[in-house]
Order: C-alpha cells, then sequence, then structure tokens
C-alpha cells in the first residue's frame, strides 16, 4: 500500500504536510496494528470455533507476538517505501521475503536440521524468530517472556527498521522540498 501511495504521489503529499514524520509514521503504524488486530482476532476465532483449534496459552500472547511480528514488517515497510521503490519492486520483494521465510524461517523444516548457508539466512532473518516466539507460544505454551532471546531480536530489528525508515524519510523529505 505504501508503494502504491508513493507512486500516485500521496506519499509525498503527506511528506510535504506540516505534520511531523514521526506522525506520519506512527499514524500508519496505528491504523496498521489496528487491521492486525482484527485478522489475527478473527483467524483464531475461525481456528477455535469453525475448527475446533485449542490454544496453548492465552489470546493475549497470541495478540503480542502478532503485533509484534506486524511492527517488525511495518519497519521494513517503511524502509522500502522511503526508497521510492514502484510497486512491482516491491512485489518482487515480497516474494522472495515470503519464499525465504517458508525456505529458512522454520515453517517447514526446524530451524536445527538447516546447515551451511542455510542456517546462516535462517539465523539473520528476525521474522524467524517471531515464527519461533508463535510456535512456542501457541504449540508448546511456553510464556512469551521466557522467550528473551527471541524477544531482543525481534524487538532490535524493529527498532532498527523504524530508525532506517525514520532517516530515509528525512532524506526523501529534504528531496522533496528542494
Amino acid at each position: 500500500g505504501m508503494s502504491r501511495e508513493s507512486e500516485d504521489g500521496t506519499y509525498a503529499r503527506l511528506l510535504l504536510s506540516p505534520i511531523s514524520l514521526g506522525a506520519v509514521i506512527a499514524g500508519k503504524t496505528v491504523y496498521d496494528l489496528t487491521l492486525n488486530t482484527v485478522r489475527t482476532l478473527m483467524v483464531i476465532g475461525v481456528a477455535v470455533y469453525a475448527y475446533g483449534a485449542r490454544l496453548n496459552t492465552d489470546i493475549w500472547t497470541i495478540l503480542a507476538v502478532s503485533l509484534l511480528i506486524a511492527l517488525l514488517t511495518m519497519g521494513l515497510a517503511f524502509a522500502i517505501s522511503a526508497l521510492g521503490l514502484g510497486v512491482r519492486a516491491v512485489i518482487i520483494m515480497e516474494f522472495f521475503l515470503v519464499l525465504f521465510l517458508f525456505a529458512f524461517s522454520g515453517f517447514i523444516i526446524d530451524r536445527e536440521l538447516l546447515r551451511g548457508i542455510s542456517s546462516a539466512i535462517s539465523y539473520s532473518l528476525p521474522w524467524a524468530y517471531g515464527i519461533e516466539m508463535l510456535k512456542s507460544t501457541l504449540l508448546v505454551g511456553q510464556p512469551l517472556l521466557s522467550l528473551t532471546k527471541q524477544l531482543q531480536f525481534v524487538t532490535g530489528a524493529t527498532a532498527a527498521f523504524y530508525a532506517l525508515s525514520y532517516l530515509l524519510l528525512r532524506l526523501s523529505r529534504e528531496r522533496l522540498v528542494k
């Protein structure tokens, strides 16, 4: 959506407005987190009530992990949109990100079974840690706060993506004003 706004000129108008960059980022983040909350609750509702799934943790833990993964993804999306890439380029990047997530995140093959470069890729993808948190809390019932390494990696990567995004958007704003 952000790349489409960039191509349409909506993003440029937002950056040229007197609103601070922090407010633009916060507004888009709150909107996306709200949508993600609704989606997560819908998926949990369908899983529990339509398919009889049994949760091994409370709904708040699932929602917290889902929102952490969403924040991580939004941080990357802000950085990509600040680069001014078009919709086609973003779709290609999404394809490779999803491909990497399925191949190296532990969805299909446990991360411990990966060797060599595939293991290095797996342990460098912050989403793999988010998926590991989701599996550990949802399937095993492990408390979220006991997953400190995963929490630190995901929150650190999220903070790095948002900081990079802020800097890139600031440069974009300066470039647009000139």
